[in-house]
């Protein structure tokens, strides 16, 4: 049986896009991998583009709601916003739910090198955090 796991955000426009990337990419078939937002968004194509320089295409990811997202049962919700935590610990009580603080890399007052240089960061930050996760809770290293 597949393992199922939810990204879980804001808006579900950059950084939970940028994590399910990573996730599939390490995961490959051994999980499941979904993101949403508490709201959707519309993929932030600053992140799409610091996601290509990693080689990792999340053009074609769809930015969607939690509420219309398949009532499955998941094993693991990844929560990046404290509002996303606090909601996942009451609406799936029997998912393990993990929770990775990441801030928003957009400043609409930043120049477009700024955007693009933060949102490499928060690509780094958060392939490293899929990697580990990969490791520790879908496939183990031996």
């Amino acid at each position: 049986m597949t393992m199922k796991i939810l990204v879980l955000s804001d808006k579900n426009e950059t950084r939970g896009l940028i994590l399910e990337g990573w996730l599939k990419y390490y995961a490959k078939s051994d999980a499941e991998i979904k993101s949403a937002g508490l709201q959707s968004g519309k993929l932030n194509l600053i992140a799409a583009k610091a996601m290509m320089e990693a080689v990792i295409d999340i053009t074609k990811y769809k930015s969607q709601a939690l509420d219309s997202v398949e009532n499955d049962k998941f094993d693991h919700i990844i929560t990046l916003t404290e509002e996303a935590h606090n909601l996942s610990l009451n609406k799936f009580p029997k998912a393990q739910i993990h929770h990775k603080p990441t801030a928003h890399p957009l400043n609409e007052k930043d120049e477009d090198i700024e955007k693009l240089k933060k949102h490499r960061k928060t690509v780094n930050e958060l392939e490293e955090y899929a990697m580990e996760f990969t490791h520790k809770h879908i496939r183990k290293l031996f």
